[in-house]
């Protein structure tokens, strides 16, 4: 049994509107619910993580996995890109960050 994840993802303002119905549903690898999403700045790039530790990243212009992650044991709660979304930063349950490259996985 996977995870589904279904998002909206905001369209720019000169794009058409298609109102809040998902427009994509990403399959997400393992059993546990998503606790935090992140877009990159340029919105190339969706992050998801996982109570399981794990960071799932696609590719906005193919919705094609880029990244799957195992960040840590613990649940993943919070994510946040840099500046130029080279970095994503991942928070864990007891308070700890790792940084990760969201093109490679490398932490």
């Amino acid at each position: 049994m996977r995870t589904h994840l279904a998002c909206c993802v905001p369209a720019p303002p000169a794009a058409r509107s298609y109102g809040t119905a998902p427009i994509r549903t990403l399959e997400v690898p393992d059993l546990l619910e998503v606790a935090a999403l992140a877009l990159s700045p340029h919105q190339s790039v969706l992050a998801a993580a996982t109570a399981g530790g794990t960071v799932h990243v696609w590719s906005t212009a193919t919705w094609a996995s880029v990244a799957d992650v195992k960040v840590t044991e613990l649940p993943a709660t919070k994510l946040c890109f840099n500046a130029d979304g080279s970095v994503l930063a991942v928070g864990s349950a007891d308070g700890g960050l790792t940084l990760v490259d969201p093109m490679t996985g490398t932490k």
